[in-house]
C-alpha cells in the first residue's frame, strides 16, 4: 500500500503541499507571548503611574506600526476590576495615573495586578514582525508617595494560569539596618492555582544550599490565583544587635518561575527605597 501510495502522489503535487504548508507558517506573524503583570498601590499614601510606549516602531522605525494596548486591573483578591484599551500610534507614549483611572471606573481598590498585552493593529505588520520570534508586552511603573519617596520597576511576571511553582529563592540585594524602621513586601501570584510560600530575612548567607535555614523573621502565606499580598517582616534587628548588618530577604517556594515580590524598606520620617528585589 505504501509503495502504491508513493507512485500514486507525484513528485510536484508533494512540492505544492510543501509550499503551501511553509506559505501558512509564513503568514502566522509574530509570535506574543502571554501578558505581562505588575503591583500597583493606590492606597491614599502612594500612587503609581503605568508608562507604556510603542516599542514596536521603535524597533521597526520603517514600519508605520500602530499597536492596540489592553490593560487589565484586578483588586488584591484576585478579581477583575475593568479592563482599559488604548491605541499607540507609530513611536508614541502613554502615561496612566491609576488613581485618575480607577476614578473614571468609580472604582477603589489599595493594591492589586495590572497586566498588560500588546498587539500590532495591522495583520500585513504582524507578518512583517514574525522576524523577532516571540515578542512580549512591556511597560514601566512608577510609585510616589506622600513623603516625596519614589520607586520604579518593571514586571517580573508573565501570565501563565497553569504554570508550576518556582524554586526557592534569596535576593542578592543587602538591606542595610542602619536608620531601617520596616520592611514592607507585596507579593503577587501569577497563576491560577493556590499555593503556600513562606517569605524570611536572613542575617548572613553561610549554608548557601539552604539561606533560610535561621530566619531573624519569616512570614508564611496562602496565596490564591491572581492575588497580591502585603506582608511587614519584623526583622528584630534592634534586639538582636543587627545593627549595621546587612540582611538578605528570600521567599520559598516563588509562586511563578519569575515572580520576586516588591520590596519596600522604609526609614525615618515614612521614606522609603524601593525595588523589585
Amino acid at each position: 500500500m505504501k509503495k502504491l501510495l508513493k507512485g500514486f502522489i507525484h513528485d510536484d503535487f508533494k512540492k505544492s503541499i510543501r509550499r503551501t504548508l511553509n506559505f501558512v507558517r509564513s503568514i502566522k506573524g509574530v509570535r506574543l507571548d502571554a501578558p505581562v503583570a505588575q503591583i500597583y498601590i493606590c492606597d491614599g499614601e502612594m500612587d503609581s503611574v503605568i508608562g507604556i510606549n510603542n516599542f514596536f516602531s521603535f524597533l521597526n522605525p520603517g514600519l508605520d506600526i500602530q499597536v492596540s494596548v489592553e490593560l487589565s486591573f484586578f483588586s488584591s483578591s484576585g478579581e477583575k476590576l475593568f479592563v482599559e484599551k488604548f491605541l499607540l500610534r507609530k513611536d508614541a507614549g502613554l502615561s496612566i495615573v491609576v488613581s485618575e483611572i480607577f476614578k473614571k471606573h468609580n472604582t477603589k481598590s489599595n493594591y492589586g495586578m495590572v497586566s498588560l498585552q500588546m498587539r500590532p493593529k495591522s495583520w500585513k505588520h504582524r507578518i512583517n514582525l514574525r522576524q523577532m520570534g516571540r515578542a512580549s508586552a512591556h511597560f514601566f511603573i512608577f510609585y510616589k508617595a506622600r513623603s516625596g519617596s519614589i520607586g520604579h520597576v518593571h514586571p517580573s511576571n508573565i501570565l501563565r494560569p497553569t504554570e508550576e511553582l518556582g524554586e526557592p529563592w534569596i535576593s542578592n540585594q543587602l538591606i542595610t539596618t542602619q536608620g531601617l524602621r520596616g520592611i514592607c513586601l507585596y507579593q503577587l501570584n501569577p497563576t491560577k492555582r493556590r499555593c503556600e510560600v513562606e517569605h524570611f530575612l536572613v542575617a548572613n548567607v553561610d549554608n548557601l544550599l539552604d539561606p533560610g535555614k535561621n530566619p531573624i523573621s519569616s512570614v508564611k502565606s496562602s496565596l490564591m490565583g491572581y492575588e497580591v499580598k502585603r506582608i511587614w517582616l519584623d526583622g528584630g534587628w534592634d534586639k538582636l544587635d543587627l545593627a549595621g548588618r546587612n540582611l538578605l530577604m528570600g521567599v520559598r517556594p516563588l509562586p511563578g518561575a519569575n515572580s520576586k515580590p516588591l520590596l519596600f524598606r522604609y526609614y525615618d520620617g515614612g521614606q522609603f527605597s524601593m525595588s523589585h528585589s
